[in-house]
């Protein structure tokens, strides 16, 4: 009875179901990798978006700096600083450019905006005012805010030209990876 019960049937049998479950776990295998390579390419075309948005954002709002750094006392202001991109991604950022440094550098150029920022609106405040108008020591203030102006607008672009964080960004949605860190 036991030699009828190895027959051809049951060894071919035993190969079909052996043959049939490699092919499954290679299936597996194979969708697992596919799949991880996908999510894989997925972060990197995330990253790099996020990458771009906050270099276009900063050259933007750097260029304004810019601009207010070399405010005279005879000009007048006519826009602000758009920090929108900045702050929507300010913890955003360290979980999908995952480049700390980076992120830090982005922060730190941001806060040195919003500086600018508030200046700023307080020399829209202070030129529209109808309190203003009244103000005595007016020139004289206005002088001293738009040096603040100045000197905010100044610091922004030396931190950023000392660290370089537009063209690291740049770097990175360009080549769609994470850039090696500056020691």
């Amino acid at each position: 009875m036991s030699a009828s019960f190895f027959n051809d049937d049951f060894f071919r049998s035993l190969l079909t179901t052996f043959l049939g479950a490699v092919l499954a776990i290679l299936t597996a295998f194979g969708g697992w990798w596919f799949s991880g390579k996908g999510k894989r390419k997925a972060a990197e075309l995330r990253r790099s978006q996020l990458a771009k948005a906050l270099s276009q954002s900063l050259e933007h709002n750097l260029e304004l700096a810019k601009l207010a750094s070399q405010l005279t006392e005879k000009q007048r202001l006519t826009v602000n600083v758009d920090l929108s991109v900045l702050e929507a991604t300010r913890s955003l950022k360290y979980d999908i450019l995952l480049d700390i440094d980076l992120s830090r550098d982005v922060d730190e150029v941001s806060y040195q905006l919003a500086s600018l920022r508030r200046l700023i609106d307080l020399a829209f405040g202070f030129e529209f005012s109808t309190m203003s108008l009244a103000f005595t020591g007016r020139d004289q203030a206005r002088a001293d805010l738009y040096k603040l102006i100045r000197e905010r607008g100044t610091k922004a672009l030396q931190y950023e030209e000392g660290k370089q964080v537009l063209g690291r960004l740049q770097e990175m949605f360009k080549t769609r990876s994470v850039p090696r860190t500056r020691t």
